[in-house]
């Protein structure tokens, strides 16, 4: 069967994380995440199933690396050893006055699977923060592919407004050769026993640059 290139949300959460550590202090992040569908650039991750995220940072000034989790479901791909994904990353996070910017290098691995590739990116984000709104642009690159297919890049501008009671979220992404998506979310942080959490609901439209391996889908 012929490999499909997929990948990861390793850095979902990783960054903002950090500019509030010292130089001389390690600061260890947990996060767990539930979701009624994991869904990346458009596209489930879990056909349409829910999905547990979990992932460990540690960070050292504005340098961090950590480890990221997720069950995985490709059958609607006609992939049925896939049932796991463990991604690693390490980069740099760091503000400048309003400008909120990172680099990172990001590995996604699929234990056990012949039929998803393994694949490497290197990933940028520069936002820009003014008061409650905030705009920016990710650009991530395709750096190695297990099998040797085409290692592919991804682009995507995002904006957000904190209306206080709810943030509203919108990006537009195009990923290469697969295809683009739009993404609407309103989400609320706030703290719970203690820990602090997020509540988001999400509604993602993708549609494929050509029919094959990927299809045109909606994902709420």
């Amino acid at each position: 069967m012929k490999k499909i290139n997929l990948c990861s949300a390793a850095l979902i959460g990783a960054m903002g994380l950090f500019s509030n550590v010292s130089a001389n202090e390690v600061g260890v992040n947990f996060q767990l995440t539930g979701t009624s569908d994991y869904v990346l650039r458009g596209v489930s991750q879990t056909s349409d199933k829910a999905a547990v995220f979990g992932d460990v940072t540690v960070s050292y000034a504005n340098f961090f690396a950590g480890i990221w989790a997720a069950n995985v479901d490709f059958s609607k791909f006609g992939v049925t050893d896939a049932d796991t994904e463990v991604d690693y990353y390490a980069g740099y996070a760091n503000e400048f006055k309003n400008f909120e910017y990172s680099a990172a290098y990001a590995r996604y691995t699929y234990p056990g699977s012949k039929d998803i590739d393994d694949i490497d990116e290197l990933k940028f984000d520069l936002g820009y923060r003014y008061d409650k709104f905030k705009i920016g642009g990710k650009y991530e690159i395709g750096t190695w592919n297990e099998n040797k297919n085409a290692k592919l890049d991804y682009v995507e501008g995002y904006a957000s407004y904190d209306f206080d009671i709810l943030t509203l979220g919108l990006a537009a992404g195009s990923y290469e050769k697969v295809g683009d998506n739009i993404t609407l979310a309103l989400s609320k942080a706030g703290e719970f026993a203690g820990q602090n959490v997020e509540f988001r609901v999400k509604y993602s439209d993708f549609n494929a640059d050509s029919k094959g391996a990927y299809e045109d889908e909606k994902n709420l």
